[in-house]
C-alpha cells in the first residue's frame, strides 16, 4: 500500500525531483520510463519501560531530523510490551521524543535528555533496521484531581489496561450520543471530573491507546449492550465508584501470502476474507508489503 513504500522519482539516480530525469513526449509517441525500485526507507526500533524493566504501552514517538523538524508519516505508539518502529527514514540523523498524553510519565528525548539540543542523535543509512533503541521513563508526581466517578478495567488476568476509553451516557437516552469520556491511566484506573448529576451508563471501547491487542466492548454491569447496562446515579458527592469491569481480548487469526511460482516471495495484492459457520462473511483485510 501507499504506506508500506517510500516514493521514488524515474530516472538515474533520481532522488528529489530537480534531480530526476525528464521525459519529453511528442504527439504519437511512446516513452518506456526505466524501472523504478521502491523501498521501505530504514527504521529505528526499540522498547519503552519503566525504571523496573516494565514495558509501557500508549507512548508516543516523534521523530525529528537534525533541523528540529518533524518526520512527516504514520503516528508511532509503543504497544503492549513497550515496542515500538518509526519506519520510511530517509538516510541521516534523528532525534526521538517520547511523550505519554496520560500524564503517567515524564516526557523525555532519547538519549537521555529534556530538550531536541541534548538529544542523541541517531544516524541511519539508507534501508538499514536500527534496532535497540530502548528508553526508560520515570514515573510523573501525579495527585488525582477531583473526580466525582471512579472505576477501573482490567483484562482476563487482572492486569489494569492502560489507555482504553470509557465512555458516560445518559440513562434516559438511546446510547447512540455519549455525554463524555475519559482514558484509563497506569493500573487501569480512570475518572471523570464534574459528571453532572444524572443516571449515567458507562461503556468500555474496544481499543486502548498503542495497543495492538483489541478488546470487546462491555459496559459496567457486566452487560453486551446499552438496554442492559447498569444505570448509576451521580451525585456532586460522594464519589461514586464504579468498581473494575474486566474485557475480554478478542481473538486473533494471522497469515503471510506468498506466490505460488517463487515459494517465499511474498505478496502484497492478496487479500483474506473470514467467515463464520453458516458461511457469512464476517471480515476481510488486505495484506500488507511483505504478505501479511
Amino acid at each position: 500500500s501507499a504506506s508500506d513504500w517510500q516514493g521514488a522519482w524515474a530516472g538515474n539516480g533520481g532522488q528529489t525531483y530537480s534531480t530526476a530525469t525528464t521525459f519529453n513526449v511528442t504527439k504519437k509517441s511512446t516513452i518506456q520510463v526505466p524501472q523504478v525500485q521502491l523501498t521501505d526507507g530504514a527504521r529505528i526500533s526499540g522498547k519503552v519501560t519503566d525504571p523496573a524493566g516494565s514495558p509501557i504501552s500508549g507512548v508516543r514517538i516523534e521523530t525529528f531530523d537534525q533541523n528540529e523538524q518533524a518526520v512527516a508519516g504514520d503516528e508511532v505508539w509503543s504497544n503492549s510490551r513497550g515496542e515500538y518502529q518509526v519506519g520510511q527514514l530517509e538516510p541521516g540523523n534523528y532525534r526521538l521524543k517520547f511523550t505519554d498524553d496520560l500524564g503517567d510519565y515524564v516526557s523525555k528525548w532519547y538519549g537521555p535528555a529534556e530538550n531536541f539540543g541534548d538529544a542523541t542523535a541517531i544516524e541511519v543509512t539508507a534501508n538499514q533496521r536500527r534496532t535497540g533503541v530502548d528508553v526508560i521513563v520515570a514515573e510523573t508526581t501525579y495527585e488525582p484531581p477531583a473526580y466525582n466517578v471512579t472505576g477501573s478495567v482490567v483484562d482476563m488476568t487482572g492486569t489494569g489496561i492502560r489507555g482504553v476509553e470509557v465512555k458516560a451516557y445518559l440513562a434516559a437516552g438511546s446510547g447512540s450520543v455519549e455525554t463524555a469520556s475519559t482514558k484509563t491511566r497506569k493500573g487501569g484506573q480512570f475518572g471523570f471530573i464534574g459528571l453532572p448529576a444524572n443516571g449515567y451508563r458507562f461503556e468500555v471501547n474496544g481499543s486502548a491507546l498503542g495497543d495492538e491487542r483489541r478488546f470487546e466492548p462491555k459496559w459496567f454491569g457486566e452487560a453486551a449492550g446499552f438496554a442492559q447496562a447498569q444505570t448509576f446515579t451521580v451525585v456532586e458527592s460522594p464519589v461514586v465508584d464504579l468498581d473494575s469491569l474486566k474485557v475480554t481480548t478478542w481473538g486473533k487469526i494471522s497469515a503471510t501470502i506468498t506466490l505460488a511460482p517463487a515459494p517465499g516471495l511474498p505478496s502484497s495484492n492478496g487479500r483474506m476474507e473470514i467467515y463464520n459457520a453458516a458461511g457469512d462473511l464476517y471480515d476481510s483485510i488486505s495484506a500488507d508489503s511483505i504478505g501479511n
